[in-house]
């Protein structure tokens, strides 16, 4: 085989090759059902993606306003394999402690008078703002 040779032979085995390829996609065309199931489905996705971004949205504001004095709920603790020791209790926030990178540790008064415990938690671990 001559280098010739080698070249039309490729040649045509990527013709066929193309042809194999353009035979496979036929356009399907889809009915007006199938349009519209299709669509709503999309409308359907979009929303949820949507109601997700207003909700991190809202948060997002909500959690700007946080300072001390706030009333929060926060969730405490740690999940593992065997046992989940994860608790979400109320408490109010003493302090507010922003790092070089812009996170905000917050420093909150979990409990009343004698047995109240001070905890050390990111924005993350808040549920709830009550005010």
């Amino acid at each position: 085989m001559t280098y010739e040779n080698a070249q039309v032979e490729s040649a045509v085995t990527a013709a066929e090759a193309v042809a194999a390829v353009t035979e496979v996609k036929q356009r399907v065309k889809k009915t007006i059902a199938e349009k519209i199931e299709a669509l709503e489905k999309r409308v359907e996705n979009d929303t949820a993606k949507l109601e997700e971004l207003i909700a991190e949205r809202d948060n997002a504001e909500r959690l700007a306003g946080v300072g001390a004095g706030t009333h929060v709920t926060v969730k405490l603790g740690r999940k593992f394999k065997d046992k989940d020791t994860t608790r979400v209790v109320p408490g109010i926030v003493v302090a507010v402690k922003e790092d070089d990178d812009g996170d905000k540790l917050l420093k909150v008064q979990v409990g009343d008078g004698f047995d109240a415990e001070y905890v050390i938690v990111g924005l993350g671990a808040v549920q709830d703002v009550q005010g």
